[in-house]
């Protein structure tokens, strides 16, 4: 999806453990959040965690996805009417 949305002209953000990876080296920006996964390159993990493998992550994310979403939709006056009305336009 991040590639099909580039190749119509958008630019790439991301929330990630790895911004070297493959979606955080096409972004023009990103947020990197410490987590471990699976994928992590020679077993290494950003940091320590009793949790069960990417549950910290994604905890995480939803956390800075939301915060960033409500901040922009402040700043520029929106209303969740208006989110909605944009939600999901690229599948």
């Amino acid at each position: 999806m991040a590639e099909k949305a580039k190749k119509q002209g958008a630019d790439i953000a991301t929330v990630t453990i790895s911004p070297e990876n493959t979606i955080g080296s096409m972004a023009k920006a990103y947020i990197q959040l410490p987590g471990n996964t699976r994928s992590l390159e020679d077993g290494k993990k950003s940091v320590e965690s009793i949790q069960p493998v990417g549950s910290m992550f994604e905890q995480l994310s939803w956390l800075t996805y939301d915060t960033v979403i409500m901040t922009l939709r402040d700043k520029t006056g929106q209303t969740n009417d208006d989110l909605i009305a944009r939600h999901a336009n690229l599948e």
